[in-house]
């Protein structure tokens, strides 16, 4: 079989497969359980889905908030939920990625308890700063933060977060200290910096 047969054959394979699937659509409303804060990237994308899913599948899909300990207690009680397909969890890398390695105990098993479904999307790290500040760029950032170990303030999504790694990482490669200040969330800490009173 030839190089184009054989794509052929697979497309024709995974169109069998998806009209197999779509035989299986719910014939309930479907929970999807996100383990960060209304507003953060992860709610906002799981909203986008539900909206989608519910929309080619003709049934509701809920999003439910569920913050807390690095997305720990979102993840956890989706791991309670009954395992009949109608609870999903959104969740980024803390809870199946970073938890595991930070949290001596986890109440859920992330290679043993859940089956993956999909990647939704990769979203990029960044570093923001208040329009009130002095710093334009890194580099003044890193030159500041120099001159002064530990004083200049900078706000994560709370401890292990994506948002302090990328920091802690950001400090051990420029050789600098600043202080974390870490929040429940992406909207708590955004109104500080806009706000001023983190930088």
């Amino acid at each position: 079989m030839g190089n184009e047969e054989e794509r052929l054959a697979r497309g024709r394979a995974a169109c069998i497969r998806w009209h197999r699937a779509r035989t299986n659509v719910p014939t309930k409303p479907v929970k999807i359980i996100v383990a960060f804060t209304p507003g953060s990237a992860t709610d906002i994308l799981a909203r986008v889905v539900a909206e989608q899913f519910g929309r080619s599948m003709g049934q509701a899909f809920i999003v439910e908030n569920k913050p807390g300990a690095g997305g720990s207690v979102g993840t956890a009680a989706a791991k309670d939920a009954p395992p009949d397909g109608y609870t999903l969890v959104a969740a980024g890398s803390g809870p199946f990625g970073i938890n595991p390695g930070i949290y001596a105990k986890l109440a859920y098993d992330p290679l043993k308890d859940f089956e993956l479904i999909g990647n939704i999307v990769f979203t990029p790290q960044a570093i923001v700063v208040g329009a009130q500040t002095p710093y334009k760029s890194v580099k003044d950032l890193v030159a500041a933060a120099k001159a002064r170990p530990g004083r200049i303030a900078y706000a994560s999504l709370g401890n292990g977060s994506t948002s302090h790694l990328t920091m802690e990482a950001l400090q051990m490669a420029a050789g600098i200290r600043l202080n974390h200040i870490p929040f429940k969330g992406s909207s708590d800490a955004q109104t500080q910096i806009i706000g001023g009173s983190v930088p």
